[in-house]
């Protein structure tokens, strides 16, 4: 594990990663990483870039929504599901579910998140796979 650290600590400085700034990482590609020297331990990770990032650097949350290829199953996961919500409620300052009326697509693409809500099947899909189940 401490090679492979060391490996994509030098990887990810090439692409531009910083601890204060792993936006680099959501961008890089399979080949971008293969070409990097990396493609031994992506084999390792069946070629998933988020898993093996998610493995190497266990102290940093992810958001795989963010990846270049989304990881697999990842409509279905309910916490990443709520953490997607969460991270649009943020971005978008959002503070009750008729809000989510006016969201446009070109705000979830500005803030990097149309891909998977577009996977899970749209907004209502989202809220109601992400609403508190009632007592």
């Amino acid at each position: 594990m401490e090679n492979q650290r060391a490996l994509l600590d030098k990887i990810g400085l090439d692409l531009g990663a910083s601890l204060e700034d792993p936006s680099p990482w959501y961008r890089a590609s399979f080949d971008d990483l293969v070409e990097r020297g990396c493609g031994s331990i992506l084999q390792y990770y069946k070629g998933s870039i988020s898993k093996m990032l998610k493995s190497v650097y266990l102290e940093r949350a992810w958001q795989p929504w963010r990846f270049a290829k989304l990881p697999k199953g990842l409509a279905d996961d309910p916490q990443v599901l709520a953490d997607l919500r969460r991270e649009i409620e943020i971005k978008l300052n959002l503070s009750n579910d008729k809000d989510w009326h006016s969201i446009s697509s070109e705000a979830l693409y500005a803030i990097g998140v149309d891909k998977l809500v577009r996977k899970v099947g749209g907004l209502e899909r989202l809220l109601s796979k992400t609403r508190p189940k009632s007592l």
